[in-house]
C-alpha cells in the first residue's frame, strides 16, 4: 500500500557539484542559493540543450529548487525534462522521484507507476555509489517504506563510520533522523539529526547549517519539550535572516506562533504571524496557519 509522507521536518536534496571550473563555485550555493539558483539559470541558457552537461545542470538546478523550497518552478522543470524523448538513466530517475515528491502533497494521487518506474531502476543498477543509496533512501519517506529507507542508510552509514566525508555523513543522519521520526522513535530521531548538525558544520554549508538547526529544534518540539525548542527555533530566525532566506524564516515563525500559542504567549504568537509569508507554505502547513489565525484573533 503507497502511503504519502508528511514531511515535517526542512527537506534536503542530493547536493550535486558543478562540473568544471567553467560554471559556478560550489561554494556560492553553500552561501547564497538564490544567487546560486539565479547563475545556474544563466549558465543554462548558454549551455547546449540535451549535452551531458545540459543535463547535468539541470540534475542541479533541480535539486536546489528543492533545497529552496520553489516548487511551482521545480514542477515546471521536472514535466519539461520528463516530456523530453530521450533522458540518461539517472536523469530519467531523479525526474521521476521529483515527480513523486511534488504529487505526495495530493492525497488523492496515484503514485504507484512513478514508485514502480524509480524501484526498477534502482534494482536494475549494477552498482549504487553513496549519493545514490541516500537519494533513494530519501525516496521512501515519499512511499512510506520507511524500514527500507532505515537499512540502507545503516549500511551505508557503517561503511563511513570512519571516514571523513561529512558531506555524504551529514546526508546519512540527516534522512536517518527523519525515516526514524515516521517510525516514532523520537529520542533516535534527536540523536541522529545531532549528528548531522555536528557534520554539517564540518561541511561549510551556510544553509543546511539553518535546515540541521530547525530539524533540531523541531525534533524537540514533537517530543514536547517546548522550553527548549522555541529558544532554538528563534535562533534559526536570525540565522535564516542573514542568508536572506524567506522560506525558512515563515516557516519557522509558523512553529514559534505554534508554540507561543500553546504557551499562551499570545503577544510572540501573533508577532511571529505577522511576518509569515504564506506563499512558503505547504498545504499542511497553511491549514495549521489558518488555523492560529482564527485562535489569536
Amino acid at each position: 500500500m503507497i502511503t504519502r509522507a508528511a514531511i515535517f521536518f526542512l527537506t534536503v536534496s542530493s547536493s550535486l557539484v558543478f562540473a568544471s571550473s567553467s560554471e559556478l563555485k560550489a561554494d556560492i550555493c553553500k552561501k547564497n542559493l538564490a544567487q546560486c539558483i539565479f547563475e545556474l539559470s544563466t549558465n543554462l541558457a548558454h549551455t547546449p540543450t540535451a549535452t551531458h552537461l545540459w543535463f547535468h545542470q539541470k540534475l542541479t538546478l533541480m535539486d536546489l529548487l528543492f533545497k529552496a523550497q520553489e516548487y511551482k518552478r521545480l514542477h515546471t522543470e521536472v514535466d519539461a525534462i520528463l516530456t523530453m524523448p530521450s533522458l540518461p538513466k539517472r536523469v530519467e530517475i531523479h525526474g521521476y522521484m521529483y515527480k513523486v515528491k511534488l504529487a505526495s502533497q495530493d492525497k488523492k494521487a496515484d503514485l504507484s507507476d512513478y514508485i514502480s518506474i524509480v524501484d526498477k531502476a534502482f534494482s536494475d543498477m549494477a552498482q549504487w555509489d553513496a549519493q545514490s543509496i541516500i537519494d533513494y533512501a530519501t525516496f521512501q519517506l515519499y512511499t512510506g517504506d520507511y524500514k527500507k529507507g532505515t537499512s540502507l542508510l545503516l549500511a551505508l552509514e557503517e561503511k563511513f563510520k570512519s571516514h571523513p566525508n561529512s558531506h555524504i555523513k551529514k546526508q546519512i543522519y540527516t534522512i536517518l533522523g527523519y525515516l526514524t521520526h515516521k517510525q516514532n522513535k523520537l529520542d533516535e530521531t534527536l540523536s541522529y539529526l545531532q549528528m548531522a548538525l555536528e557534520n554539517a558544520k564540518k561541511d561549510d554549508d551556510i544553509h543546511y547549517l539553518v535546515m540541521a538547526h530547525y530539524n533540531i529544534a523541531r525534533a524537540l518540539h514533537f517530543m514536547g519539550r517546548l522550553d527548549e525548542a522555541l529558544p532554538l527555533f528563534q535562533d534559526v530566525i536570525l540565522q535564516a535572516k542573514k542568508i536572506n532566506e524567506a522560506s525558512y524564516q515563515s516557516l519557522t515563525n509558523l512553529r514559534i506562533a505554534q508554540i507561543s500559542t500553546q504557551k499562551k504567549q499570545l503577544k510572540l504568537a501573533k508577532s511571529a504571524m505577522a511576518a509569515i509569508d504564506t506563499k512558503h507554505l505547504l498545504t499542511k502547513d497553511l491549514s495549521l496557519y489558518k488555523e492560529l489565525s482564527l485562535i489569536l484573533k
